[in-house]
């Protein structure tokens, strides 16, 4: 009889390490799981970022771009006053001009 208890214990112990593995493969998959989970977040957030900094690139190349517009504008502007000026000046000299010859061409 004493035989059947001793084996009852083996029986028991192996059903036992069988569990404890089953719940060791279960634990470590879960914490493999949980890696994977992680990894992809981050890889997922490290993407977000880098198309936020792209975006954010972009809009400054563009308001850099509107700004060398704007600036080119301006200039084109300035120069287009200058000629406009320059011209009524060469017009009121002229027209002095024609003033003063008549005059001096006036009878009397």
């Amino acid at each position: 009889m004493s035989g059947r208890p001793a084996r009852r214990v083996k029986e028991v112990e192996a059903e036992t390490r069988k569990g404890n593995e089953v719940w060791r493969r279960q634990i470590e998959e879960k914490e493999e799981e949980e890696e994977e989970e992680e990894e992809e977040e981050e890889e997922e957030e490290e993407e977000e970022e880098e198309e936020e900094e792209e975006e954010e690139e972009e809009e400054e190349e563009e308001e850099e771009e509107e700004e060398e517009e704007e600036e080119e504008e301006d200039e084109e502007d300035e120069e287009e006053e200058e000629e406009e000026e320059e011209e009524e000046e060469e017009e009121v000299q002229y027209r002095l001009y024609l003033c003063s010859t008549h005059i001096q061409n006036w009878p009397g």
